[in-house]
């Protein structure tokens, strides 16, 4: 039996391309590993709210943030009235989701050095 998320039309899916030079000078090579991992963590906060994609930012001219309901691309505007919905606030999350991230990458880096 799978452990989707279920279907929830007004669930927020928001994207996050992260930089591989955030992991120093191996980040190239371990940003998707790190993406994977980061990813986990968001998706364990407002799971029935918000979806998090985190994948590696190669393309420094696609943003940093990105928002969908159901596949349906939203300027940030949209993705804000889409939380307020639920009693969120976007800004609250992005800079939650801003400040921990940074933590996550150290204890990834540190992870990676204790393996090595």
């Amino acid at each position: 039996m799978s452990k989707a998320k279920p279907a929830n039309k007004m669930c927020l899916s928001i994207l996050y391309r992260i930089e591989p030079g955030c992991l120093g000078p191996q980040g190239v090579d371990e940003v998707e590993d790190f993406a994977h991992v980061a990813q986990k963590y968001f998706n364990l906060t407002c799971a029935d709210k918000i979806s998090w994609q985190l994948v590696p930012r190669y393309n420094k001219r696609l943003p940093e943030f990105q928002y969908s309901v159901a596949g349906k691309g939203l300027d940030k505007h949209q993705a804000t009235s889409v939380l307020e919905a639920y009693g969120l606030k976007l800004d609250e999350i992005e800079a939650r989701f801003e400040d921990k991230l940074p933590e996550l990458i150290d204890q990834f880096i540190e992870s990676r050095k204790t393996r090595n």
